[in-house]
């Protein structure tokens, strides 16, 4: 009886409700076998990758533990104060505002480095565009067709 029930439990548990099964077209955003595929979204990587680039790239760096004038990114979701992508856009958005509230880790900052300033986005970058930045220091490069994702 336990082995039937075993069996009934498999066979639903792998039917057309469970989402195993579904075709879908191979379009190049998927990972994994096609039936345990899930649609990725890798435009973020992209948009992410340009905005690094153009804004943060040249004080800090994104997936290594490489100091510049402001910290690596790499781990950043975990050390920021929690919820980390809030945090993270609030102080982009306008560090010095954050540093004058008395926030004790924008204090920590701004002593290890020195009383090094970052440059205020506000006006220069949407929350949206820190946003994508973030996803993208914070996010594993996902693999697109068994190559990285460029």
């Amino acid at each position: 009886m336990t082995i039937g029930f075993l069996l009934l439990a498999l066979l639903f548990s792998c039917g057309p409700r469970s989402g195993v099964h579904e075709d879908k077209p191979d379009d190049g955003n998927f990972c994994g076998t096609q039936s345990e595929s899930k649609r990725i979204d890798v435009s973020y990587w992209d948009k992410g990758n340009k905005l690094f680039k153009q804004n943060c790239a040249v004080c800090h760096s994104a997936f290594d533990d490489k100091d510049f004038n402001g910290p690596s990114l790499k781990g950043i979701r975990d050390r920021l104060p929690h919820p980390s992508e809030n945090y993270f856009i609030k102080y982009c958005i306008n560090n010095e505002k954050v540093f004058l509230s008395g926030d004790p880790y924008a204090a920590k900052l701004r002593s290890e480095y020195k009383d090094q300033r970052m440059t205020v986005f506000e006006g220069i970058l949407t929350e949206q565009d820190i946003r994508e930045i973030y996803n993208y220091v914070t996010d594993a490069k996902p693999f697109v067709n068994d190559t990285i994702a460029q």
